[in-house]
């Protein structure tokens, strides 16, 4: 159903995934489909190292680069910190 709704992602430039659909958390939202699409994002692959203007990737491309994000630690989880309390015939606890 997932290769139904957003197809092959390889071709945006991609990577293929290492595992199955849902055996990992979620990384990536509509948004970011939506500009590799249209052509407002370009997914490069892993950069080789820096140069004085921008980075040279290891398939041997080059880019000027403004500015780099190091996203770095990554840490998946959904905090709630609502009170325990009853919604209905639903309950809703605290979770951390």
């Amino acid at each position: 159903m997932l290769s139904a709704l957003v197809g092959d992602l390889t071709r945006y430039g991609l990577p293929a995934p290492d595992h199955k659909a849902l055996e990992s958390h979620p990384i990536m939202n509509t948004q970011i489909l939506h500009y590799l699409a249209h052509g407002d994002l370009q997914a490069k692959g892993e950069i080789q190292n820096f140069t004085a203007t921008g980075a040279r990737f290891v398939d041997g491309s080059t880019e000027d680069i403004d500015l780099i994000l190091f996203a770095t630690g990554y840490e998946y989880r959904i905090p709630i910190s609502i009170p325990s309390c009853s919604l209905g015939s639903k309950d809703i606890r605290s979770f951390t």
